[in-house]
């Protein structure tokens, strides 16, 4: 494809996305307000679209580093000679501007997917297999961080930070709650010693090279 055309698409998906978000927050109805937070049961009776999956608003923060992150690479990619679907990332730019960026679209997406199936399945929304849901994401976002060759702790964060969204709203629901805290701390154990590997490596690497 065309370097240039690929590039001016990349804009323009670039622009629906944000506009798509920014019409979605204004028109849809609320999550419950945070005197729900400790009512989940009332939460889930009411016209918003709560599930047990649901986060707390905050949550959907990321989306705005996602798409800050999106317009500084549909920026940058104007002053590389090629970016195209089957790149080879190197140098820290690259890494930080697309691999980091689609680590932290993949991570959103995968949390999307599960959220969606739950508001429109509502059959789907029973504490047991919202708990089967969450373990099964848990141990995706383990797997990535700890066994997945890139170590991917950027992933791994993101879907640390949903299970705190997830956590707030289903402080009440004790299974769900619990299986949240657990996963939480397997994750953020398996970044923590993702980062130390990294930096053990690079010093072993330093010494060797001294």
């Amino acid at each position: 494809m065309n370097p240039i055309l690929l590039k001016s698409l990349n804009v323009i998906v670039c622009l629906l996305l944000i506009g798509a978000t920014i019409f979605t927050l204004l028109t849809t109805e609320s999550f419950p307000s945070s005197s729900d937070i400790n009512n989940a049961t009332n939460a889930q009776n009411s016209t918003s679209s709560y599930t047990y999956l649901t986060p707390a608003t905050y949550t959907f923060g990321i989306l705005f580093v996602l798409y800050f992150w999106l317009v500084i690479f549909v920026i940058y990619q104007w002053f590389v000679d090629e970016i195209d679907y089957s790149i080879v990332v190197e140098g820290f730019f690259e890494n930080l501007l697309i691999r980091k960026l689609f680590s932290i679209w993949a991570a959103c997406s995968l949390y999307a997917l599960f959220l969606d199936f739950w508001i429109a399945i509502p059959a789907l929304d029973t504490v047991l297999l919202s708990v089967i849901a969450l373990i099964i994401l848990i141990i995706i976002g383990l797997f990535v961080v700890d066994y997945y060759p890139n170590h991917d702790f950027i992933f791994s964060l993101v879907i640390v930070w949903i299970l705190i969204g997830v956590a707030i709203y289903s402080i009440n629901v004790f299974p769900v709650f619990t299986v949240i805290v657990l996963g939480i701390g397997l994750i953020t154990g398996g970044i923590f010693k993702s980062i130390f590997n990294m930096f053990y490596e690079q010093h072993k690497s330093m010494n060797i090279l001294d």
